[in-house]
């Protein structure tokens, strides 16, 4: 008997699963059936087995069709995105004089992963196909969650400590859950403007479940992005053809929002009062006092890709805190991995990221999807002063943010139409035939 099976339902079927995969769908699932009950310090040195085997999976997958359709040289000669390749390149350098260089190896292995696969993403599909195929796949991670915190509450709720009570869904921590919620939300916008049923119902369940977090930050943080999504888009609306126009109104509007996050920073002791949060910021303070004599130690080079909470170095601050696995802010950490030339080029990579999108913003291919990438990367820059999402290769918030960093310099100009077809380059390769 003769099977037949196409490449594109091949290319959809690794698609979904790499979504799922970096979406946390499917390590929540395993989550929920396993027993666990090893010690954070021993599970992070030895890594998941699972994210290993998955992610070399998706690695070998990516640079095999890379090679196969010739997709590594564009990116590598192209200099809008030499800040971002610049930053991969220095995680995987950082393994030369990383204090535990297995383990670095490991995470850079699963952070090029990552990125392969949002490159993969960027090359195969339209951005309006992306934005749907993730924000339903965190649509489903939260009713998933919604249905779980019915049926059996004490896997995804946290029981004890001053968080009890809070849903931390099929997610590791409620702030991860109320972000990856958040991120869903703003990429479902345009089919809920457009009054897509589907996109409505999974709207309902992030939203949801971001209350049931109870993550202040998480709520205040979704805030700020569709916010800033809906003010940028306004501020642009009228006018839209007159391109010099335009420009001169989102620099206004830039200028004007700058300043207006500069005067919250300032009084962000009364902002805290204001929603019941410590100007320690629940402890966070404290820790990065503690930790900061390990980033001096090693501040020119770091002490490699995520070697630091598997190394000797961490026992000290274990005797005097306890293990916690990172900063609880990414920009301490990105020092902790690669000192102080990390930190310079993953800023570097932010404000490239925004100036292309704001470079490109006058044109009328995608005006509503590029103020949701610009809002996603202010909202996980402030995200990463209070806790670790880039670059975080085990966070949803790295993911897309490494896909919007690698959207930003494609769908621009007469480029926009090579790449949004609806039949990529795959969907055309002749049928697979089994027997």
């Amino acid at each position: 008997m003769n099977y037949q099976i196409k490449i594109s339902t091949l290319k959809t079927a690794f698609t979904l699963f790499g979504i799922a995969f970096f979406t946390k769908l499917i390590n929540g699932i395993d989550m929920l059936v396993s027993s666990g009950g090893t010690e954070p310090y021993i599970e992070n040195a030895a890594g998941s087995l699972m994210n290993k085997a998955f992610g070399s999976f998706i690695l070998l997958v990516c640079l095999i069709l890379a090679f196969r359709y010739k997709r590594l040289k564009p990116i590598l000669t192209d200099g809008k995105n030499l800040a971002f390749i610049l930053f991969c390149l220095y995680a995987l350098a950082s393994v030369i004089w990383s204090v535990e260089p297995a383990v670095s190896m490991r995470r850079v292995i699963f952070f090029f992963a990552v990125v392969a696969f949002a490159y993969y993403l960027v090359e195969m599909y339209s951005y309006k196909t992306v934005f749907r195929f993730i924000g339903y796949t965190i649509g489903a991670c939260a009713l998933f969650s919604l249905i779980t915190m019915v049926i059996i509450p004490e896997k995804v709720t946290i029981l004890s400590g001053p968080r009890a009570g809070a849903v931390k869904g099929i997610f590791v921590d409620k702030n991860g859950a109320a972000r990856t919620y958040m991120a869903g939300l703003a990429m479902l916008v345009p089919l809920v403007l457009n009054r897509d049923r589907k996109a409505i119902f999974f709207s309902a369940c992030m939203a949801i479940m971001l209350f049931a977090t109870r993550s202040v930050s998480g709520i205040f943080l979704t805030f700020i992005a569709l916010a800033t999504t809906g003010y940028f888009y306004y501020i642009t609306l009228s006018g839209a053809l007159n391109k010099s126009l335009v420009r001169y109104k989102v620099r206004f509007a830039l200028i004007t929002y700058i300043s207006g996050l500069t005067v919250a920073y300032l009084m962000y002791a009364v902002l805290l009062e204001l929603v019941g949060r410590d100007a320690t910021l629940t402890n966070r303070t404290l820790i990065w006092e503690l930790i900061l004599p390990s980033v001096y130690d090693k501040l020119a080079l770091g002490w490699g890709f995520g070697a630091y909470w598997a190394s000797w170095g961490v026992q000290e601050f274990m005797e005097r805190w306890g293990y916690i696995g990172n900063a609880h802010n990414g920009f301490i950490e990105t020092l902790l991995h690669g000192g102080i030339p990390f930190l310079v080029l993953l800023v570097i990579t932010i404000i490239a990221a925004l100036y292309q999108l704001l470079k490109y913003q006058n044109l009328r291919q995608r005006p509503l999807e590029n103020y949701i990438c610009i809002s996603l990367i202010i909202v996980y820059t402030i995200a990463n002063f209070v806790g670790y999402t880039l670059p975080n290769h085990n966070a949803v918030d790295f993911f897309i943010f490494s896909y919007i960093v690698l959207l930003s310099t494609k769908y621009v100009g007469s480029r926009q139409g090579s790449y949004d077809s609806k039949q990529s380059r795959l969907s055309r390769i002749p049928k697979i035939r089994l027997r």
